[in-house]
This record gives structure tokens, sequence and C-alpha cells, in this order.
């Protein structure tokens, strides 16, 4: 249906993709610059690093800020080993939707 087709070809004008290996390659030669201390491992960032990256993708177009208390809860079953509580945590994962946030890359499409 010609209809259809314009849509589609509007709706893949509109999607970027967001190469998660890449951004993960960053971060993991960046993580100090959000390590408090000297002993964390890339590791210990990176279930907040992901989390920053996946709300991101996912709430397309929310404030970070708005988001805080559903990603604590979310926080709190992914952390696995982590040895970032909530409160260091919450930080790392707004760099990760920041940075996502100023490179201009919209919401859409993860490639990993």
């Amino acid at each position: 249906m010609p209809g259809d087709l314009e849509e589609t070809r509007q709706t893949q004008a509109t999607v970027q993709v967001i190469d998660l290996d890449r951004e993960l390659a960053y971060w993991r030669t960046h993580y100090r610059e959000l390590a408090y201390r000297s002993d964390l491992r890339f590791e210990d960032l990176l279930p907040a690093l992901k989390l920053g990256m996946d709300a991101y993708i996912r709430t397309r177009g929310e404030h970070f800020e708005a988001l805080a208390d559903r990603l604590a809860e979310t926080y709190a079953r992914v952390r696995g080993n982590s040895r970032l509580d909530w409160q260091r945590a919450l930080p790392v994962a707004e760099a990760a939707w920041r940075r996502l946030e100023s490179l201009n890359a919209p919401h859409w499409v993860m490639r990993h």
C-alpha cells in the first residue's frame, strides 16, 4: 500500500543505531573518571553504565531525573556483584545517559 511504504520510509529516516559495543569500549577506557575509589574495577560500574544506556534507549524523551526511582528498583535487580550501592551508581548511570544524549543519539535501536 502506498501509504504504508511512505510511513516506513519516514520511520527508517528517523531511526539511528546506538552501538553498545562502542559505548562499552569508551567506558572501559574512561571509567576511572567516574570511579570514586581507586580500587573499583570496570565490572563494578558496568551494571550502572548498562542501566543508564538502557534507560536512555527505552524511555524516549523522558528526563533522567524523572526516572531515578524506577532506576533504583531496576538497579537493585541487576546490580549483581557490583560494589556500588545505588547512591554511587546513580551518577554513573546518569553519565552513560548524558553521553548518549550529547551524541544526539535518539532513543531507538540497539546494536550489540
